[in-house]
């Protein structure tokens, strides 16, 4: 999901950009979006696989937290 100050209605196709990375990527809206208090959640699918394209890794799936 991405936050946008406007609405899309769902199967709109977009380009995303990322600023970080300059990297582009097609997507369109999968539902209609939500509104908050921030503006509106935009649920999108990309279309084609792109798992780095945000550049955040997340833990293996055996991973636990450690006591401390």
């Amino acid at each position: 999901m991405v936050l946008c100050a406007r609405s899309f209605e769902a199967d709109t196709k977009l380009v995303i950009f990322n600023e970080r990375t300059r990297e582009r990527a097609s997507a369109r809206v999968t539902r209609t979006p939500r509104e908050s208090s921030e503006g509106f959640l935009i649920p999108l699918e990309f279309d084609k696989p792109l798992p780095m394209f945000w550049q955040i890794s997340f833990p293996p799936e055996n991973w636990k937290p450690t006591d401390i």
